[in-house]
């Protein structure tokens, strides 16, 4: 369904208007037959499917029908079951959702929802039956930020095009879409269109209307284009649960007393955690649970009310974006999390890397390696049934590198004439293993610390040197200063001692490679 056609569904189609009574909301969530977005009277209502106002959640009855109150301006959606698909739009985007604005968003710099008049009659939600496989993957993406069409360019060309064609189910950015520019919004979408999946947005701290007053309007801009930045779905039997993790609000200015300046803060309002409470309350306690944030978890100050909801849970992990780093944090009772079994955290690194900074290289792509020195990229999550059980495993590919590269390493020589082996194990975590094997194929085990990758402390002074050089107009813009890395493993050999290959074990039991020189 195209973004015109479902804009005329939306109006004239799917909806009846009228006047409400004591102020609730009404529909029916049907079955799209012919897939065209408009019930017909062949249609059968869907029972038992759970809708929200993005805070509430109602299910529908043996015909298909809601209700539920109106919180004023507000969002209402679906939440697509298993084996069902929602419309998506002709940039991939995925529509199940109303905007009821009736007089449209408050004014500003970027603009929001248009007016959308009375409430109407009856606000209908299609679903078609599509049966979904228990094992798939889905791709994260963590803060594209462009700032400008150029940035969207180098996107395009580094991660979207070995995208393209991919069998995954779905994509996922986990906020940032932009820097700042949310005009930026539909550009980028249509670049991330090319990959040919539908694809889901998590708002961020840079996606936000910065001249609003409070938190509430902040995200006016991101809602005229994706939908509501709290909601959730599930596929091939996996629950996603997105929510907005980034606060607005106007505070003091120690700089300038008397005035206020915007800010930001990673919290959870009652109204997320509202509506994080009432979708988990619909779901089987043994289901995995995703949840897709733009913070890290790490970072919410009241992040133990969202520990309360998700204990209960057996199965759930959590993945965010922001950091512009990629790193894997474990909740356990000491951090206040009481599940028993520990609580994963995935950072997922991100896609622009440092901000789309350092050379470009021939392709006009600029360097751009993380601070911590991971390469930019993506994560691929794949989720399959393991003895009738919903389990997953997690990889991180490096833009430009060839699938199964995973760790770079360098080599330096210390003053007392030893070698210091550094590996930056991009994906790895505390519950990695990485070795080296030495001349003699015996296997000595690395040490895992957190320092500055001195791979990219090179790169980086190296960049420095060669843009003081170049012309006035054919600068870039200058990488980031490092960050400790927290995937870096180290070990110091005796000078004549050769080392041969590196080995990593994952989390998961996997094994990777990278042979030295």
């Amino acid at each position: 369904m195209t973004r015109v056609a479902f804009a005329l569904f939306a109006l004239i189609g799917g909806f009846f208007f009228g006047v409400p009574a004591d102020n609730q909301a009404t529909g029916i969530v049907f079955h799209d037959l012919n897939a065209d977005g408009v019930r017909s009277q062949n249609e059968p209502g869907l029972p038992g499917i759970r809708v929200s106002n993005g805070a509430d959640v109602a299910t529908t009855d043996k015909n298909g029908r809601w209700t539920l109150p109106v919180p004023g301006d507000c969002e209402f959606f679906v939440l697509k079951p298993s084996d069902w698909a929602v419309p998506v739009d002709d940039l991939k985007l995925p529509r199940f959702y109303y905007a009821h604005r009736p007089n449209g968003s408050r004014k500003s710099k970027y603009k929001g929802v248009a007016p959308t008049g009375s409430l109407p009659r009856s606000i209908n939600f299609p679903l078609r039956h599509k049966k979904e496989p228990r094992d798939f993957e889905a791709i994260f993406f963590g803060d594209p930020q462009p700032r400008n069409l150029q940035d969207v360019l180098f996107l395009d060309r580094d991660v979207v095009e070995p995208l393209v064609g991919s069998d995954a189910a779905f994509g996922v950015t986990l906020g940032d879409i932009v820097f700042d520019n949310l005009n930026i919004f539909g550009p980028i979408s249509t670049s991330i269109s090319r990959i040919g999946i539908p694809w889901y947005q998590v708002v961020g701290n840079h996606d936000l209307n910065t001249d609003t007053p409070e938190d509430a309007l902040s995200n006016e801009t991101y809602v005229r284009h994706f939908g509501p930045p709290n909601y959730s779905f599930d596929y091939g039997g996996v629950h996603f649960l997105t929510i907005d993790d980034v606060y607005w609000e106007w505070i003091d200015d120690p700089k300038n007393p008397g005035k206020k300046r915007g800010s930001y803060q990673a919290l959870l309002t009652d109204k997320v955690l509202s509506f994080c409470k009432n979708d988990l309350a619909g779901i089987s306690s043994d289901q995995l649970v995703v949840v897709m944030m733009h913070i890290p978890l790490g970072e919410i100050s009241n992040r133990e009310s969202l520990f309360r909801l998700l204990e209960p849970f057996e199965k759930s992990f959590s993945i965010s974006g922001h950091t512009h780093t990629l790193f894997q944090d474990e909740f356990q009772q000491e951090d206040g999390w009481k599940g028993k079994k520990p609580h994963l955290h995935i950072v997922n690194g991100a896609t622009c890397g440092s901000w789309w900074t350092g050379k470009p290289a021939d392709n006009g792509v600029p360097f751009t390696t993380m601070r911590d020195g991971a390469p930019n990229g993506w994560s691929e999550i794949r989720f399959f049934a393991d003895q009738g059980e919903q389990t997953w495993e997690y990889d991180y590919i490096g833009a430009g590198h060839t699938k199964g590269e995973s760790m770079t390493a360098t080599i330096l020589p210390q003053e007392d004439g030893s070698q210091l082996f550094n590996v930056n194990f991009w994906a790895g975590g505390k519950r990695s293993l990485v070795e080296l094997q030495l001349w003699d194929q015996s296997w000595i085990q690395m040490k895992k610390v957190v320092k500055l990758d001195p791979h990219f402390v090179q790169i980086r002074a190296q960049d420095d040197a060669e843009r003081d050089k170049a012309e006035h107009d054919k600068k870039w813009r200058r990488l980031s200063k490092a960050a400790p890395s927290r995937h870096l493993w180290q070990c110091r050999l005796p000078k004549e001692v050769k080392a041969l290959q590196v080995r990593a074990t994952d989390r998961y039991g996997r094994t990777h490679f990278l042979d030295l020189p």
